[in-house]
């Protein structure tokens, strides 16, 4: 009979919870980063019973190497336990893998999985990777690299089709787009001709649809003038002859190969070469202008002739070259040369005198190729005067166009002086002497001849016998006492010598009374042969 005994239960407990009849669930779509989510667990036993004993359960979150445990919570179903994603879980993008762990069992469940997504852009959080607040020399391309994140630093895994807008002052902007990686999640780049060529302080900024000015828009870098470069430069030489004497300048202003002025000051010198020894001369620099000068010395604009003109810079032996022209100032006639190649000249001959015009500065005038416009000799002459003569005669250019030959007919004899003429001014160069003509000897030496034969006509006979007369020489002895000699026809010996058979003695004469003293001065008297004691 039903009922027949009551007052009595029996309770039936769930038995262990097993996997197979237990449950979690976990979000089943994309948590954006931030965003909180929960996993929640329902535990049975094999027969499906709800399983009501408080028991130790555990989410763990997996991704990649990193994994976070987390315990829940029994709810007031008091089979479910519960809890919200940790933050360090819910805030990092990526696919976590979600198992649970019941009473120290690990991996009691499995095989769910959440997927975190980054957030919005956010712009402390990403990045422009630019050589901020450096200089790059002219011609380097700049490396641009970005990444763009959220505010939990998760990069931005869509191409978000970023770009960098470059802009510097007096050029207009130019915006480079950023290629983007699939890989890295990063955007990259390199600038273009027109920044990096382009000297100035270039800003930039990052920006994609939707964020215009998301990053930068400051300074980032300064593009520098690069190496001075010959073919860009300038080097400034007078195009027109430079007079003798007359300084001159060469100025440089130097550009890289990118035509931006190089304003940094450089080692730059200048060598003039012509004939003569090369003269080097270095610059003068002008911060102000950026040009460099170079004013000539007298060691090169004192000497007439075309001057190759080489530039150094910065070591650059041959950075840029070119040629000027100095041409011999006016003719100075205090240096030109006279000068013949006569050695005796004489009169009533032609003398031919060279001149080379020169000049103040020694440089030849002669061809006025090299004279300055307007000033090359024009009419020279050469004039010889002498005493009481004077004779002049025009110079011509000689075959050679070395120098000037003037032919004078000299006209008269003795010292004279050569004056040189050049157009209409006189000066005085050198002293001849100026010899007798040869006729003019002859003459004379005839003459001579004349007047000798007319002697020898006249005079000759007397002159013979004069000379077939005997030179007697007779001597007495020395009288040591005064004696006196009379002019008597009787021969007469004395101490003087007798010459052409006279006798002086026109009256008494008395004989010296020294030895070796001489006669008294006595009159001329004929003596006859037959007068003399002997015939010498």
């Amino acid at each position: 009979t039903t009922g027949f005994i009551t007052g009595q239960s029996v309770t039936v407990v769930a038995d262990v919870p097993v996997a197979s009849e237990s449950t979690y669930t976990v979000p089943t779509t994309s948590k954006v980063a931030g965003t909180d989510w929960d996993v929640t667990v329902a535990l049975h036993d094999v027969y499906g019973n709800e399983y009501i004993p408080l028991t130790p359960v555990a989410a763990v979150y997996t991704m990649g190497s990193v994994s976070r445990t987390e315990t829940l919570t029994q709810t007031t179903a008091l089979n479910e336990y519960a809890a919200d994603a940790p933050t360090s879980v819910s805030t990092a993008a990526g696919v976590w893998a979600v198992s649970v762990t019941v009473d120290g069992e690990i991996s009691f469940l499995t095989g769910k999985s959440v997927t975190v997504v980054a957030a919005d852009p956010y712009d402390m959080e990403s990045s422009l990777t630019l050589p901020f607040m450096q200089d790059i020399a002219a011609g380097t391309p700049i490396p641009i690299s970005a990444t763009i994140r959220d505010e939990y630093s998760n990069p931005i895994t869509s191409d978000l089709t970023v770009s960098v807008a470059f802009s510097a002052t007096g050029v207009s902007t130019v915006t480079i787009p950023l290629v983007f990686s699939t890989t890295t999640y990063g955007y990259s780049a390199t600038t273009t001709a027109a920044i990096h060529e382009t000297i100035g302080l270039w800003s930039a900024t990052l920006n994609f649809p939707g964020n215009s000015g998301f990053l930068g828009g400051g300074p980032a870098f300064t593009v520098v003038p690069a190496t001075p470069y010959g073919p860009t430069s300038t080097m400034t030489v007078p195009t027109a002859a430079v007079e003798a004497g007359t300084a001159f300048d060469v100025t440089l202003t130097l550009q890289d190969q990118y035509g931006n002025q190089v304003t940094e000051e450089k080692a730059v010198a200048v060598t003039y070469t012509a004939a003569s020894t090369p003269v080097t001369l270095t610059a003068v620099y002008n911060a102000s202008t950026y040009v460099y000068t170079v004013t000539s010395t007298d060691a090169v604009h004192n000497t007439a002739g075309t001057y190759t003109v080489v530039s150094e810079v910065a070591g650059d032996s041959a950075f840029l070259s070119d040629s000027v022209t100095v041409n011999a100032a006016a003719t100075d006639a205090e240096v030109t040369t006279v000068t013949t190649d006569s050695t005796r000249t004489r009169r009533r001959r032609t003398t031919t005198f060279s001149v080379t015009t020169t000049d103040s500065y020694g440089n030849s005038t002669t061809d006025s190729s090299v004279a300055s416009s307007g000033k090359a000799t024009r009419t020279i002459a050469i004039r010889v005067a002498g005493d009481g003569w004077s004779v002049s005669s025009p110079a011509a250019l000689n075959e050679s166009g070395d120098r000037y030959t003037a032919d004078v007919y000299l006209t008269g004899s003795g010292t004279a002086i050569v004056y040189l003429s050049i157009d209409g001014v006189e000066t005085e160069k050198m002293t001849i002497e100026v010899a007798a003509s040869y006729l003019f000897l002859i003459v004379i030496a005839c003459v001579v001849a004349v007047v000798f034969g007319v002697f020898c006509y006249f005079l000759w006979p007397v002159v013979r016998r004069m000379l077939e007369r005997d030179k007697k020489t007779d001597t007495v002895e020395m009288l040591h006492e005064p004696m006196v000699v009379e002019a008597v026809p009787m021969p007469v010996v004395v101490s003087s010598t007798v010459v052409e058979g006279t006798i002086y003695a026109p009256y008494a004469a008395v004989a010296p009374v020294k030895e070796g003293g001489a006669l008294p001065g006595l009159l001329a008297m004929p003596v006859l042969p037959q007068q003399m004691a002997e015939d010498k």
